[in-house]
């Protein structure tokens, strides 16, 4: 359902962007410990990541990379994560 997917993540954003009125009571943490909210795997709608050190002097064009390589691609040639890229 597209929609419980998009409050989801509208719940996420707000929650990292310290929206208590939208993010409720975990908004109102500080930045560390909505960092450790929002990363910990708990949601079968929402799967974060492994959190991991990064670093970079172009956040954009890294950003960019990876949208290409793992979104966009499986778009353009049919390969998708579930599918193990085949």
């Amino acid at each position: 359902d597209l929609s419980l997917i998009e409050r989801h993540l509208a719940t996420f954003q707000a929650i990292a962007s310290g929206d208590a009125t939208a993010g409720g009571p975990m908004a109102g943490w500080p930045p560390s410990e909505r960092f450790h909210w929002l990363t910990a795997p708990r949601s079968t709608i929402i799967q974060t990541s492994p959190v991991h050190v990064g670093t970079t002097d172009n956040p954009e064009a890294v950003v960019e990379t990876l949208l290409d390589e793992l979104v966009r691609r499986s778009h353009h040639d049919g390969r998708t994560a579930h599918n193990g890229g085949q």
